[in-house]
C-alpha cells in the first residue's frame, strides 16, 4: 500500500493532497508513474479521460481515496476502463436528453397553442419511441417527473 502513497505523492507535485488534472498531466511523464499505471494496465495515452474517471465526486481533483479507488476499480483489461468510459458517456448523453425534454416541455407551455406556426406533430422521433425508457436507462422517478409513465 506505500507504494500506491508514492505513486500519489509523485503526481501531487504541489503535496496539498489533491492531484489536479494539470499536475497529473505533467506528471505522466516520470518512469515510476508510467511503471504504476502500466502495472494495472491502465492506459495513459488519454490522461483527461483517465483523470476525470479517477475524479469519482467531480471536483476536478482526485484525492488520495478516490485515486487508490479509482485505480483499482478501472485496473485490468482495456474493456474495463471501456466500459467505464462508455458508461460515463452514456449518463452524460442521458442527462443532456433530459435537459432537451425539460426545455422543449417548458417552450411548449409558453407557446400559444394553433398559433399556426407550430406543429403539435412533429417527424423527430421522441424519447418515448428512442427505447430508453424501455432498456430501463431512467429511474422512475425521472420517467414521472418529465411525464414518461
Amino acid at each position: 500500500m506505500n507504494w500506491i502513497r508514492d505513486v500519489f505523492s509523485e503526481l501531487d507535485s504541489s503535496g496539498d493532497g489533491t492531484v489536479t488534472l494539470g499536475e497529473f498531466e505533467n506528471q505522466l511523464n516520470h518512469e515510476a508513474v508510467i511503471a504504476y499505471f502500466n502495472t494495472l494496465k491502465l492506459d495513459v495515452s488519454d490522461a483527461r479521460t483517465l483523470f476525470k474517471l479517477l475524479d469519482s465526486d467531480g471536483s476536478d481533483g482526485v484525492n488520495i481515496d478516490e485515486f487508490v479507488s479509482g485505480c483499482y476499480r478501472l485496473s485490468g483489461e482495456a474493456t474495463t476502463l471501456h466500459t467505464q468510459v462508455m458508461q460515463m458517456d452514456i449518463k452524460d448523453i442521458l442527462n443532456k436528453m433530459i435537459w432537451v425534454v425539460g426545455t422543449s416541455e417548458d417552450l411548449r407551455e409558453k407557446k400559444p397553442r394553433n398559433s399556426g406556426r407550430v406543429s403539435t406533430h412533429s417527424n423527430r422521433p421522441s424519447i418515448r419511441n428512442s427505447g430508453v425508457e424501455e432498456r430501463g436507462l431512467l429511474r422512475a422517478s425521472e420517467r414521472s417527473d418529465f411525464g414518461f409513465c
